[in-house]
C-alpha cells in the first residue's frame, strides 16, 4: 500500500536554501506505564533559519502502542536559546488526571547547514523523563543517543529514488532499525540526481521516504552487506480537481507513530469570522469536514482566503480521533487548484 510517513506533512529537517526545520521526537516515561510515550511534532520556518516562527503550527500528541492515546496541552511559549536553536516547554496530562511539564530543545537548520551540535542531525531523538512531575514543574531530560546524519557504519550505501527513469530530488530518506522501526540510523535528502549516500553496518533496515506531493511505499526495506546500492520508486500524487473552479482542493494524510494509516479520523476546516462572504453570498458559519480513508488520506474543497470577504481570515484545521481533538493548525488556503496541507 502506498503511504506517507507520519501525518505525511510532518516532514523532517529539510536542509534547503530557504531554511525550514520540522521537529518530531519521542518521549518515554521511565516507569514504562501505559502512557509511556509522548509524541511531539513542530513546524518551524524562517527565511534565514535564525529564529523559531509559526509557533501556532506546533502540535503534540500522546501515543500508546502506535495509536493516539490522548492529546497534550501547550502551556508555555517557545523561546530562542541562541540563533538556530529553540526550546519549547509544554504541559501534558495523563489519564489519571495528573499533569506534568516537559522542556524540549531542538535543532533548527540554517541555509542547508546544521546550527547546533547538541542534538540529532535531523533524525528521531528520544528523551528520558525521569519521573512523574507535578504541575508546572519542568521535567529534567537526558538524551539517550545521537545519530550522524549520513550514518557511521562500515559499508557505503547508495540510494536512488526515481519516478520511472526520472530522478526525484529533495526526497527525505530515513533509515531506521528493523526491530523497533523508530531508532534512526541515518537520514538525509536526495540530491538533484535523486541520489543519497549513507554509511551503514551490515544488516536489515526499514526506509521511510517523504516528499510533499509524492507517494512512496512505507516502509521500504534495505538489506546491507558490503557496498550496497538500492533503488526506490515514488509516484507524483494527483489529488484531482476541486468541485468548483473557485475552490482549492486541500489534501493530506494522517498516520500513526509507526507509519500506520489512521482511518476514520475526522479532519475539519473552519473559519470563525462572521459575517463571511464568498462574492455576495454570506457563508458563515463556515465549517467543512472530511474523514480519512483506509490509507489515512483526506481532502476538502475550500475557498481560498483571498477570495473571501474579509480576505484576512484564516482556516483553523482540527484533527479529531474518537471525537477528541488531537491537533490544530491555523493556515491561509492559497488561491490555487490544489494544496497539500502540512501540520
Amino acid at each position: 500500500m502506498l503511504k506517507k510517513f507520519l501525518f505525511a506533512t510532518l516532514l523532517a529537517f529539510l536542509p534547503i536554501a530557504a531554511a525550514r526545520a520540522d521537529l518530531w521526537g519521542e518521549f518515554r516515561n521511565s516507569m514504562g506505564t501505559k502512557w509511556d510515550t509522548l509524541y511531539l511534532s513542530g513546524n518551524f520556518h524562517d527565511s534565514l533559519g535564525l529564529k523559531e516562527a509559526d509557533g501556532d503550527s506546533i502540535g503534540y500528541w500522546r501515543y500508546y502502542q502506535g495509536s493516539i492515546f490522548e492529546s497534550t496541552f501547550v502551556a508555555f511559549a517557545a523561546d530562542k536559546i541562541w540563533a538556530g536553536n529553540f526550546r519549547r516547554a509544554f504541559r501534558a496530562s495523563k489519564s489519571d488526571g495528573s499533569t506534568g511539564a516537559y522542556a524540549v530543545r531542538a535543532l533548527v537548520w540554517k541555509n542547508g547547514g546544521r546550527v547546533s551540535h547538541n542534538f540529532d542531525e535531523g533524525g528521531w531523538f528520544t528523551y528520558l523523563v525521569t519521573s512523574a512531575y507535578p504541575e508546572v514543574n519542568i521535567a529534567s531530560t537526558d538524551t539517550i543517543g545521537t545519530v550522524a546524519a549520513l550514518g557511521t557504519g562500515a559499508n557505503p550505501v547508495t540510494v536512488n529514488v526515481k519516478q520511472g527513469s526520472v530522478p526525484i530530488a529533495g526526497v527525505q530518506v530515513q533509515v531506521v532499525d528493523s526491530l523497533t522501526q523508530s531508532a534512526t540510523q541515518a537520514i538525509g535528502n536526495t540530491d538533484a540526481n535523486g541520489v543519497i549516500r549513507f554509511n551503514l553496518n551490515s544488516g536489515f533496515y526499514f526506509v521511510r521516504l517523504f516528499k510533499p506531493g509524492y507517494l512512496f511505499a512505507a516502509p521500504e526495506t534495505l538489506v546491507v552487506s558490503g557496498a550496497t546500492t538500492k533503488n526506490f520508486a515514488g509516484t507524483l500524487f494527483d489529488p484531482g480537481t476541486p468541485s468548483s473552479p473557485s475552490l482549492c482542493r486541500v489534501y493530506g494524510w494522517v498516520f500513526g507513530l509507526s507509519a500506520d494509516s489512521l482511518a476514520g479520523v475526522t479532519v475539519t476546516a473552519e473559519i470563525k469570522t462572521s459575517p463571511l462572504k464568498a462574492g455576495l453570498i454570506v457563508i458563515s458559519p463556515y465549517l467543512k469536514a472530511a474523514t480519512t480513508n483506509s490509507s489515512g488520506y483526506w481532502y476538502l474543497d475550500l475557498y481560498p482566503n483571498l477570495s473571501l470577504t474579509p480576505s484576512t481570515t484564516k482556516y483553523e484545521f482540527t484533527v479529531y480521533l474518537n471525537s477528541t481533538p488531537i491537533a490544530k493548525r491555523t493556515v491561509t488556503v492559497p488561491n490555487q487548484a490544489s494544496w497539500q496541507f502540512t501540520w
